[in-house]
């Protein structure tokens, strides 16, 4: 598969789409899992340390089988932290900075730079100017969610080269990739909203909800109104905790002045 130009090129996509920008594999979503996770169980660390972490106090032995003897210290909780934030300062960062060099020496990310957006997606005001930048080359871009780059390595015949901001007027998927010779970069791509305002707690309001109605379990709903004097986005806006529904998905993804909607 290495072998083969187009798995590469596939391959560096998914490098951009998780370890960069808000992707799964960035440094700033590892450390918070990290911590979440460490969080969760400090509890049963301190049990843990509280019971054995003397128990091999003062003993003397070898880290391995040629090395000097070493005493070993009392496992106590500060030194788990300690720990944890070492993985959490120093080692997550690396981790990442190795990655992406191995995957390039390996063929398997590109050296030319994935160009950047002035906004990544979300909702924006009619006739928004969007701006690309790229460290070198040709910045190519599309705005219907087409690649750049034809399989093969030709630019798209649905590509514009980047001079001048991108008029948007109407939603947009806009995906980029830069150019150098006949290197191009990995892929990016921003979904936007235009002629909308982002949904936020000044204006988007839960106005009544019906929980556990008596001989009709499925009755139950929340009401949601906006309350501005804009039209807002529901992309994004979900509810996880008790309940489940994304509206990104659902056939309502703004609402009006006033409008209302019922889950």
């Amino acid at each position: 598969l290495r072998a083969n130009d187009e798995f590469r090129v596939r391959f560096g996509n998914l490098v951009q789409h998780h370890l960069f920008n808000d992707g799964a594999l960035t440094v700033e979503k590892a450390q918070q899992s990290w911590i979440r996770r460490a969080n969760q169980i400090e509890k049963a660390i301190i049990a843990e340390s509280a019971r054995w972490g003397d128990a091999r106090e003062g003993e003397r032995q070898r880290i391995d089988t040629r090395g000097p003897l070493v005493t070993i210290p009392v496992m106590t909780i500060d030194l788990w932290r300690a720990e944890r934030d070492n993985v959490h300062h120093n080692y997550l960062p690396e981790a990442h900075r190795l990655a992406i060099e191995r995957f390039q020496r390996r063929d398997l990310y590109p050296e030319v730079a994935t160009p950047r957006f002035s906004q990544r997606g979300g909702a924006v005001p009619d006739a928004f100017q969007l701006q690309l930048e790229a460290a070198a080359g040709t910045v190519y871009f599309t705005t219907d969610g087409s690649d750049p780059r034809l399989m093969g390595g030709a630019v798209s015949p649905t590509a514009s080269a980047y001079g001048e901001p991108v008029i948007l007027t109407e939603d947009a998927v806009v995906r980029v990739r830069a150019k150098v010779g006949d290197q191009w970069s990995a892929i990016d791509e921003a979904t936007f909203e235009v002629g909308v305002a982002a949904a936020n707690q000044s204006n988007l309001k839960i106005t009544e909800f019906l929980y556990h109605p008596t001989g009709d379990p499925d009755a139950e709903f929340i009401e949601l109104q906006n309350v501005g004097p804009l039209t807002i986005s529901l992309s994004g806006v979900q509810f996880e905790d008790g309940v489940e529904f994304d509206f990104t998905e659902s056939q309502v993804t703004q609402l009006n002045p006033q409008q209302r909607v019922v889950v």
